[in-house]
């Protein structure tokens, strides 16, 4: 009997603090689920007041080559963009594109419509000095342009001569004539239909699209478009040697910005 109950004595500190440790379970829990729940909230918050502060500095400030603005603007860009994991496949498209998976892609900034900075309407990337468009909700190219983003083009020296910025080169060996240019061109859209969304054989060619620019030297570019039902255009720019230069899809009625 004294045996058993030095036992029950033995194990008592052991039960006392299997209960302790129990309720601290029962109290903690709850309070760490819940700040895990509101941390997401504040972070959210800090940052949507941290993007009103930069757009009202970009407003108040017009300059945009002004540091201040500069700044402001590269951090906007940077808190709106989209997580990295979700671009990965527009800069695939454009390494696509270009046909160069080895091209550095570079994000630039995204634009919308309002203030919901969540839900970006188009994205800019430039590569090879040259300006790309992306509707991220589908990550397909609707614009390409022959300029990059945010890149001055041209200025003037201090001795009244102007400075250039590089330009892109492009391929302007003698290979097509205007109509093979067209079907290298209608069958460039077909095949990247991938990164570009556009079912051609829904389209008419519109022939107050299609066009002839001699640059001299061998350099020529053809100028070809098509609408569909609803009078939406799609136009491309193709060199005489078969490169894709300029890409634009306002098929929906508006043009990409």
């Amino acid at each position: 009997m004294n045996m058993t109950n030095k036992n029950k004595s033995r194990f008592l500190p052991a039960i006392l603090l299997l209960a302790v440790v129990a309720l601290l379970v029962i109290i903690l829990i709850p309070r760490l689920i819940n700040q895990s729940k509101v941390a997401p909230t504040l972070s959210t918050d800090a940052k949507a007041t941290r993007i009103a502060q930069l757009v009202e500095a970009m407003n108040t400030n017009k300059n945009a080559e002004s540091q201040a603005h500069k700044d402001a603007y590269k951090e906007y860009c940077q808190l709106t963009a989209r997580p990295e994991d979700q671009r990965a496949k527009a800069v695939a498209n454009i390494k696509e594109f270009l046909g160069d998976k080895s091209v550095a892609v570079d994000f630039i900034c995204s634009t919308f419509e309002g203030t919901d900075y969540n839900n970006p309407k188009n994205e800019h990337y430039n590569a090879k000095l040259g300006g790309f468009t992306i509707d991220p909700k589908t990550n397909y190219i609707v614009s390409v342009r022959a300029e990059a983003w945010e890149g001055s083009r041209w200025g003037t020296n201090s001795d009244g001569s102007r400075w250039f910025d590089p330009q892109a080169e492009y391929d302007y060996t003698p290979r097509y004539t205007q109509a093979q240019a067209q079907k290298v061109a209608e069958k460039f859209i077909e095949d990247h239909k991938n990164i570009l969304g556009v079912d051609l054989t829904s389209l008419k060619l519109d022939p107050e699209m299609t066009n002839i620019k001699d640059g001299g030297g061998s350099k020529i570019n053809y100028f070809f478009g098509w609408r569909n039902s609803t009078g939406g255009s799609l136009s491309l720019t193709i060199t005489n040697g078969g490169q894709v230069i300029v890409y634009s899809n306002e098929l929906n009625g508006q043009a990409p910005k």
